[in-house]
């Protein structure tokens, strides 16, 4: 498996978190953006950590530009919607993990998502 490096050129870098839902049972994994706003977001469900969405925003935003409403609910039917709102705004804790940490369950997911 190859893992996707994200580079930043600009003195912003994204920093990673990890949450946890218990009435749900999903942990989520986030890249945030330093304006707080989410720009990738995996979702593992349950004790096995299954995979349920692996949503990166630039690719919605990209769908809704090139193929309107019908692409992006394409998107959003293999991969899940992309969080709205900023990290702060969310009212379940979240902690810091490594871009590492990130990347392993963004590769991993989205090859599970894969039709």
């Amino acid at each position: 498996m190859r893992l996707r490096v994200r580079w930043c050129d600009d003195a912003c870098m994204p920093r990673w978190v990890r949450s946890y839902w218990d009435e749900e049972d999903i942990t989520f994994l986030w890249e945030v953006r330093d304006d707080g706003r989410i720009a990738r977001s995996v979702e593992l469900v349950g004790p096995e950590f299954r995979p349920q969405a692996a949503t990166a925003l630039d690719e919605v935003m990209r769908a809704r530009d090139t193929g309107g409403i019908q692409a992006v609910q394409a998107y959003e039917a293999r991969y899940g919607a992309a969080p709205e709102k900023p990290v702060e705004d969310w009212d379940f804790p979240h902690e810091d993990i490594s871009q590492s940490d990130f990347e392993r369950a963004w590769a991993q997911s989205r090859e599970a998502l894969k039709p």
